[in-house]
């Protein structure tokens, strides 16, 4: 049987730190711009250390309760972040998705890991870096599964794309989500320490996309390693797909806008 790829539905209700229907554009404006701030501050000094008067200064706003009217409170804020996010990895899992097929090239367990989690690595503009840290924020505190349901509202892509690895590493969903997660902070530990720089000897440390690539290896090591004993009559980690896939791109512009 073959596997299509799901139709994308854009939610537009105002739910978890989106904008609601009718917003003005410079009402938009301004959430774009606290989300950017908010996201560089979260990163650079941790989610619990940041006040939302804070953010409010640094992104301009003369009401200090400004972020309060966009997004309520701090998690709604973080929502927002999440959301804006979790849709431009959309675009771009499933780009190197059809990529991929485009190829020829077999959807195996590290292919598809490798889509999904390169575009956290992805550096450009100030805050695409910065969302891995918060997001490791997030892991390493045990507070994904709280945001987790948002990421399945908005990202059917990303979640089309986890359900085949699942399948190609052939684990029970519990085990695998568990692995995907860990395999996860650990992309991001190896990504974020240490930085780019040099040694104490002067010998350099690896480039960007070096250091990357380490990264994947490792995150590949997490959820593809055996399982211990008590698992192992329940996981076969083959890493290849039992039928072939039929991805196409999507034809719904996704933005959040």
């Amino acid at each position: 049987m073959q596997k299509s790829l799901p139709r994308v539905i854009k939610d537009r209700t105002g739910r978890h730190g989106a904008p609601g229907i009718g917003e003005r554009r410079d009402s938009r404006q301004t959430r774009a711009t606290i989300l950017k701030i908010a996201e560089r501050l979260f990163a650079e000094a941790g989610i619990d250390r940041v006040s939302l008067r804070r953010i409010a200064v640094e992104a301009g706003q003369a009401n200090s309760s400004a972020v309060q009217y966009h997004f309520a409170d701090k998690d709604g804020l973080v929502c927002g972040i999440i959301r804006k996010r979790a849709l431009e990895f959309e675009q771009e899992r499933a780009r190197a998705m059809s990529a991929l097929m485009a190829s020829g090239g077999e959807p195996d367990a590290r292919r598809l890991h490798d889509i999904c989690l390169r575009p956290l690595s992805r550096k450009g503009d100030a805050g695409v870096f910065a969302y891995a840290s918060l997001l490791h924020q997030i892991m390493a505190a045990d507070r994904y599964d709280k945001y987790h349901p948002l990421v399945v509202e908005v990202a059917p892509i990303t979640m089309y794309i986890a359900g085949l690895l699942q399948e190609a590493v052939g684990m029970p969903a519990a085990i695998f989500r568990y692995r995907m997660q860990q395999s996860t902070l650990c992309y991001l530990n190896a990504l974020m320490s240490p930085p780019v720089g040099s040694f104490g000897d002067g010998s350099p440390y690896p480039d960007w996309e070096t250091k990357v690539d380490v990264a994947l290896l490792a995150a590949h090591a997490v959820l593809l390693s055996s399982p211990d004993a008590s698992a192992s009559a329940r996981v076969t980690t083959t890493g290849v797909l039992s039928s072939p896939v039929d991805f196409k791109m999507p034809t719904t512009r996704m933005t959040d806008a």
